[in-house]
């Protein structure tokens, strides 16, 4: 960890950019259309909808064949490769963030490293729920598995917000001080 934290930080502005650059591209490979849905149903996105009812495939979806299979599976086997660039993504961030919180505010940096750690943490709840709903596209409908994928989501997204809160407290750390 020592290595991050002693590069300096203009280097890390541009490392930031491209990584949200990828991030921007790999994630629309990552999200599956949602004209797979039925109009006007009540998901706006597939895998939310697989997660929620995946015993009423047929009727949530326009028509759940091999084609429909494939198109979700490629998104969430594009969504692994988008989990290691968004984990990047914002453990540059939060380096950025402690940096101007130490500096402005004296925080130390091992509240930075704890952030980051649940970062790492929130990644392996997208796994969770990737492995899961990998499962759930073959016909898995186990309440146990479709439980731990919900609770996946949410602490993946709980965790990804907590990230980026930090970096929003130093962003305004940095505009204060100046």
């Amino acid at each position: 960890m020592d290595q991050l934290h002693n590069i300096p930080t203009p280097y890390l502005w541009p490392i930031l950019i491209v990584l949200w650059v990828l991030i921007f591209f790999v994630g629309r490979k990552a999200s599956p259309d949602p004209e797979l849905l039925v109009e006007g149903g009540k998901y706006s996105r597939p895998f939310s909808a697989l997660e929620q009812e995946p015993t009423a495939k047929e009727q949530l979806f326009k028509s759940w064949d091999e084609n429909t299979k494939g198109k979700l599976r490629s998104a969430l086997w594009w969504d692994f490769l988008f989990i290691p660039i968004y984990l990047a993504s914002s453990i540059v961030a939060c380096v950025i963030a402690g940096r101007f919180l130490a500096s402005a505010c004296g925080i130390p940096f091992t509240i930075t490293f704890v952030i980051i750690l649940l970062q790492l943490l929130a990644g392996l709840f997208d796994v969770i729920e990737n492995v899961i709903l990998l499962r759930v596209i073959d016909g898995v409908t186990s309440n146990g598995l479709l439980t731990i994928a919900r609770v996946s989501t949410v602490g993946k997204f709980g965790l990804i917000g907590l990230g980026i809160l930090y970096f929003v407290f130093g962003l305004i750390a940095l505009l204060c001080r100046r």
